[in-house]
C-alpha cells in the first residue's frame, strides 16, 4: 500500500510539471522562424513569428488588398506592409479611409 501511495504522489508531481523548457521552445521557434525567412516579435501573449509578405510595397486602399496590412494615409495612399504581423502603432487604410491602430 505504501508503494502505491508513493507511486501516486510521484505521478501527481510529474503531471504538474510544464511540458517543456520555455527557453528551449523559444530557441526552437526562433530557429524555425529564421529558417522560414521570418522574424521573431515579442507580442503581449508571448513570442510570435512574423513572416515577410509577397506583396510588400504594392499599392493598396484596404487591408484586404494585402497579405499583411495596408499602411498609409488617404492623401498619399497606401502600401502593403513588409511583414504579416506588426506590433506598435500604425496608420492604415481601411476602405480608403485612414485610421490609427496600435497592436501589442
Amino acid at each position: 500500500m505504501t508503494r502505491y501511495i508513493a507511486f501516486l504522489a510521484l505521478a501527481v508531481l510529474v503531471a504538474c510539471q510544464p511540458d517543456g523548457d520555455p527557453d528551449t521552445e523559444a530557441k526552437q521557434l526562433e530557429q524555425s522562424c529564421a529558417a522560414a525567412g521570418g522574424k521573431i516579435i515579442h507580442a503581449f501573449g508571448g513570442l510570435s513569428c512574423s513572416m515577410p509578405t509577397k506583396d510588400a510595397g504594392k499599392a493598396c486602399t484596404d487591408t484586404f488588398d494585402c497579405e499583411g496590412m495596408c499602411l498609409g494615409d488617404a492623401q498619399t495612399g497606401g502600401q502593403c506592409s513588409q511583414y504579416t504581423d506588426m506590433l506598435g502603432c500604425h496608420s492604415i487604410l481601411e476602405k480608403g479611409e485612414a485610421m490609427e491602430i496600435c497592436i501589442d
